[in-house]
């Protein structure tokens, strides 16, 4: 379960919001600088919030009030950000097997080529990265995540930087991915098909404020803001 309750100030932005704990997917949703990211980067630990709690299972990874605050190395969270920010001087295998640390080459080999096989990349394993396509890039860098043992995920637009087509595959993909993987998941994303195909709570942002928790068809019944209003006529 990650539950989060926050306060954090950049700038002149301010973000306060509170997701009660959830062991499923959630997408965050919201016009640009709503602090999607932001929360994203909070519960990852590279901001620092003002105030507040961030809680995974049965473990603290932030408390201000007695000063707990995990190093980010040691959260232990799988994160995809946008555009995948895939190592370009190393090869596909060497990106999957960067963050695994603690094990002899040998284990980590096997470790790399078993998610590889299982996210259908096998073929690509010696690769550059910058000769992937955009679907087979969001993959590798799915599976970086993935390699560390991760006890949540957080995915920053997982599918924006994709044609419509590689869009509508990769959505499938993550959607059954995140499924079978059964760990907290936030993903922030700007798509209704998005949404629709991850099947979990949406956290909707604006101006920096949880404006409405729910999901789909509780957003539909009773969107609270012209914001989901808008949003929602993209649905299907």
């Amino acid at each position: 379960m990650l539950a989060i309750d926050v306060d954090a100030k950049i700038d002149d932005f301010s973000l306060q919001v509170e997701l009660p704990p959830s062991d499923a997917t959630t997408v965050l949703i919201g016009p640009n600088g709503a602090g999607k990211t932001t929360l994203l980067k909070c519960v990852l630990g590279v901001v620092t919030p003002t105030r507040g709690v961030i809680r995974l299972g049965d473990n603290e990874l932030l408390r201000t009030a007695s000063g707990t605050n995990v190093p980010t190395e040691d959260r232990k969270l799988g994160y995809v950000p946008q555009r995948y920010a895939l190592f370009s001087h190393m090869s596909v295998r060497d990106n999957v097997g960067f963050g695994i640390q603690g094990v002899d080459r040998e284990t980590r080999s096997a470790q790399v080529s078993e998610l590889l096989d299982d996210l259908a990349i096998a073929h690509l394993a010696e690769r550059a990265t910058p000769s992937l396509s955009g679907g087979e890039s969001q993959r590798v860098a799915l599976a970086r995540a993935l390699a560390i043992g991760p006890r949540a995920l957080m995915l920053d637009e997982p599918t924006a930087a994709l044609d419509a087509s590689a869009r509508r595959k990769v959505r499938q993909f993550l959607a059954t991915r995140l499924e079978a993987i059964g760990i907290p998941t936030l993903v922030v994303s700007h798509d209704i098909e998005d949404v629709e195909a991850f099947r979990g709570r949406v956290a909707v942002l604006e101006k920096g404020r949880l404006t409405q928790l729910g999901d789909l068809d509780e957003l539909r019944s009773a969107p609270a803001t012209p914001f989901v209003e808008e949003f929602l006529r993209g649905a299907r």
